[in-house]
């Protein structure tokens, strides 16, 4: 009977004009551009204790940050960079950064000098300094 039934539900989707199923996920899509559903992410526990440990610092701590991704990553890891950069830019932390992965001493020069040296105007080898590429990713954790 179940089975039937949703034999029956399957073949009247597959007789709907697909302009309906188009209609359908169109609205799906911008009506929650233009409608406030009260949907905010909330931060879950890993990220509000990162940033509590940044609060946490005292002011001119220095603080190593390896910023491991490629090109392909990008889109996804470098607004994370950015606002861990400013985030201890703000606390007036001193920053050391490096990169363990060969693809991207590019990305992480630039981002580096983005925050630190644009958007925060500190000097170079007193408030930040960039390390560049460290070949061999966990004997150069171990050696550290």
């Amino acid at each position: 009977m179940a089975a039937t039934k949703s034999r029956n539900i399957l073949q009247k989707f597959e007789k709907l004009d697909r302009r309906w199923i188009f209609l359908f996920i169109g609205l799906a899509v911008t009506l929650p551009i233009f409608i406030d559903l009260g949907m905010a992410p909330a931060p879950t526990p890993s990220v509000t204790d990162f940033y509590d440990e940044i609060e946490a610092l005292p002011e001119r701590t220095l603080v190593l940050c390896s910023f491991d991704y490629d090109p392909g990553a990008k889109a996804e890891l470098n607004p994370m960079a950015l606002s861990v950069l400013r985030h201890l830019m703000d606390k007036n932390c001193r920053v050391v950064a490096i990169t363990l992965w060969s693809t991207a001493p590019g990305l992480v020069e630039t981002i580096v000098n983005q925050i630190c040296r644009e958007e925060y105007h500190r000097t170079y080898g007193v408030d930040f300094c960039y390390l560049g590429f460290k070949e061999g990713r966990e004997a150069v954790m171990v050696r550290m």
